[in-house]
């Protein structure tokens, strides 16, 4: 038996924005529901909700408890804007969830009487180009109706279509969402073309119904100016085993363990403003600062890397006590391709510094402990020998939030200048 698809919500304002990630999902084999602001969102629900996409452009204050809302119930909430790059949100609900089966075909775009209906996309538009609304359940009663063009469709079949049951003897609820569905899409509702009354049978869509083509989008070609350099603080992490466990020789079992430790480091950088980027078996690889660039990038990292190095991580039931991580954290320049791959040492430096690591510890490089200034506490390693690199390098542990009573005071402690004249 096929196992059921991961489900996730795509909330935002903008229309063409939902309707592209949705078929970018859905096309990696997610299913896909959408809603438009924060009321909508709450009466399709949470329960079976997987990963919230959100962009919080135009939602407005209500989106800020709403984001809140769904951290609380769902945990993984990704949150986007008009310069989201498509892989890069792909990595990172691939990292937060259990691998899904294989993707099933996108969904097509249908045409019928002058509309544009994207099933992937959950959203229908006129000739003009114009966004019609319709609520959930007028999408689903449209679906059905243009997945079978020409065929007369009783109330009963409709209504077990539509919701699995079968219908009482004086059930006219689908005359009702009809009517309802009929004053958005005919040109006159009371004298309908498009869905039609078959008399003592039920109704039909009674117009041709045809498949377009809709191009898969082109990657840019990478011209040399498009090549973007960034400051960014890269983030590494291995998940081990703690002291006195063992990880199972089972690879299911292993898979299994992996699949939860990906889920819980996907949801802690995604918390603190990161990205993750790469997640290779045991070892993952985040941004702060890249590909939107932030406030306090280094500070956000190295926050994220404490909480991924706890030795019982909160909010990740699934975790067991045996698992434990190792995190190194580098900053520096790279450079962005506008396919999203970052090029440059930082990246490097940060699993180097993972290396050097014990399970529980964070290693920072030399960049991040002159950024980070005193907002945390560290314990120097002095130069250590790293395979890879030709002479030994400085390395801290960072041991946990540092005792300064400001971030004025934490960034300059220890770098004021000293007053120089007559005492």
């Amino acid at each position: 038996m096929a196992r059921k698809r991961n489900r996730i919500m795509v909330i935002g304002r903008d229309v063409a924005q939902r309707a592209r990630f949705a078929r970018l999902l859905n096309g990696a084999g997610y299913r896909v529901e959408i809603a438009e602001d924060a009321p909508h969102t709450r009466r399709i629900g949470f329960d079976g909700i997987a990963v919230a996409i959100v962009a919080p452009d135009g939602l407005g204050p209500e989106g800020r408890g709403l984001i809140e809302q769904m951290r609380a119930a769902i945990g993984n909430v990704l949150l986007i804007d008009a310069s989201t790059d498509e892989a890069v949100l792909l990595a990172q609900v691939t990292g937060a969830l259990a691998p899904v089966d294989a993707p099933e075909p996108v969904e097509p775009v249908l045409k019928f009487g002058g509309y544009r209906l994207d099933l992937a996309g959950h959203s229908l538009s006129d000739a003009a180009g114009k966004e019609v609304p319709l609520t959930h359940g007028e999408f689903a009663l449209l679906r059905v109706f243009v997945q079978r063009p020409g065929r007369v469709l009783s109330r009963e079949l409709l209504l077990q279509l539509l919701s699995g049951r079968d219908a009482d003897t004086y059930d006219r609820s689908i005359d009702m969402q009809i009517v309802r569905l009929r004053r958005k899409i005919e040109p006159e509702p009371r004298r309908p073309m498009l869905i039609v009354t078959v008399p003592n049978s039920g109704y039909k869509l009674a117009v041709t119904v045809r498949q377009i083509e809709v191009p898969e989008p082109a990657a840019p070609e990478a011209a040399p100016g498009d090549f973007e350099r960034r400051h960014v603080t890269a983030l590494a992490a291995e998940m081990l085993a703690a002291d006195g466990f063992t990880l199972p020789d089972d690879p299911e079992e292993l898979r299994m363990l992996i699949d939860a430790w990906r889920r819980h480091a996907a949801s802690v950088v995604a918390r603190h403003g990161g990205v993750l980027a790469v997640c290779r078996v045991r070892e993952a690889l985040a941004y702060f600062g890249y590909p939107a660039a932030q406030e306090h990038a280094t500070e956000r990292a190295l926050h994220a890397a404490l909480a991924l190095a706890e030795r019982v991580p909160r909010g990740e039931p699934m975790l067991p006590p045996g698992v434990a991580a190792r995190v190194g954290v580098a900053s520096g320049l790279v450079v962005a391709d506008p396919s999203g791959e970052v090029l440059g040492e930082t990246p490097a430096e940060a699993i180097r510094m993972q290396t050097l690591a014990q399970p529980g510890q964070v290693i920072a490089a030399a960049s991040v402990r002159r950024l980070g200034g005193e907002l945390f506490a560290y314990r120097e390693l002095g130069l250590l020998a790293v395979v890879g690199q030709a002479g030994p390098v400085q390395a801290w542990q960072v041991m946990g939030p540092g005792a300064h009573a400001s971030r004025s005071e934490a960034l300059h402690a220890g770098v004021a200048t000293p007053l120089v004249g007559p005492r």
